[in-house]
């Protein structure tokens, strides 16, 4: 696990954000903690093994006594090997994103990229829609209101639900292709040029 663990730093410090390592939240230690530039903030936990519900529970534990939960998803488990059908649903549950990483370093580095990505897309368009800090909504509906208060236009819009989709299908365990993913990498990184020249 220390591998997959160092390699996910290595990735997260070419990033540029802000990452904690093995930090205390409440009971637990999270093994990443990272703050996105607009400050919004999540744990990611690295397993080398197939995970189970407790796993789970104890993300959610520390995504909860974050101070900044601005995220749908304030947690997510790193892992190489996907869990059963009943992990996945509790994961959902908790809006824990569970993402399988293959062996392919490439593909960590994408990965880590695309999440970082959706993160920090995720802060910006609550900030836009005047959502308080911890309030539960989906992301869909932040984009739906944003489209239809004329903050977005349609092909913003449009670019924003392609990411959503491939960070879905990424989060609930479906195949994603690395074209895919540098497409997504790269609607991303306009769609967070837009927000910011957006931001008040």
């Amino acid at each position: 696990m220390s591998e997959l663990r160092n390699q996910m730093a290595s990735e997260l410090r070419k990033l540029g954000v802000k990452v904690r390592r093995d930090v205390k939240v409440g009971n637990w230690k999270a093994d990443f903690v990272i703050e996105t530039p607009s400050k919004g903030t999540f744990v990611i936990e690295v397993k080398n093994r197939k995970i189970g519900i407790p796993d789970v529970l104890s993300v959610a534990s520390i995504a909860n006594n974050l101070s900044y939960p601005l995220t749908s998803f304030s947690g997510s488990i790193a892992t190489t090997i996907a869990p059963s059908e009943p992990v996945w649903q509790v994961a959902a549950d908790n809006n824990i994103a569970i993402i399988i990483f293959s062996r392919d370093p490439e593909d960590l580095r994408l990965k880590t990229s695309f999440i970082n990505l959706v993160a920090e897309i995720e802060v910006l368009g609550r900030k836009l829609s005047g959502l308080k800090p911890g309030r539960r909504v989906s992301f869909k509906q932040i984009i739906d209101n944003l489209n239809n208060s004329h903050v977005i236009n349609e092909t913003l819009h449009r670019d924003l639900m392609y990411v959503w989709e491939i960070r879905n299908k990424m989060v609930h365990g479906q195949s994603i292709s690395q074209s895919e993913l540098h497409d997504a990498i790269k609607r991303a990184d306009s769609i967070l040029i837009a927000l910011h020249e957006k931001m008040p």
